[in-house]
């Protein structure tokens, strides 16, 4: 898996490390299963929820809390504004992932979006 992710972007981006982050990430949650909300991973199923796949990189990462919570609240407007205006960026994500509305294919479409703004 990381292989594949290794040479996905120029190298001469200024963002090539976030888009490799978020394409791990992205790999983390690749298919619906291994995706979870109310719990930052599912030990019986393998799966994250966006706030765990980030955290599972967060050591390593280039990707910061804000930079996750700014696309969510610019994307969802009034959703989450008054944790990320009062900079609780962790929550945003927790809160925005875990919304029982939410489905599979908006977080995927978040990721997707935050990959292609980065590497056109």
């Amino acid at each position: 898996m990381w292989g594949i992710i290794k040479n996905f972007f120029t190298p001469k981006s200024p963002f090539a490390e976030q888009g490799k982050d978020l394409l791990a990430i992205r790999l983390l949650l690749g298919e619906k299963h291994k995706w979870c909300q109310g719990s930052m991973y599912r030990y019986n199923d393998d799966a994250y929820c966006l706030w765990g796949a980030y955290y599972k990189l967060e050591g390593s990462s280039s990707i910061t809390p804000y930079f996750l919570a700014q696309k969510i609240h610019q994307k969802y407007p009034g959703e989450v504004d008054h944790l990320f205006n009062g900079g609780d960026y962790d929550r945003v994500i927790m809160r925005w992932n875990d919304n029982p509305k939410r489905t599979y294919e908006e977080v995927i479409n978040l990721l997707n979006e935050l990959i292609r703004e980065i590497n056109p």
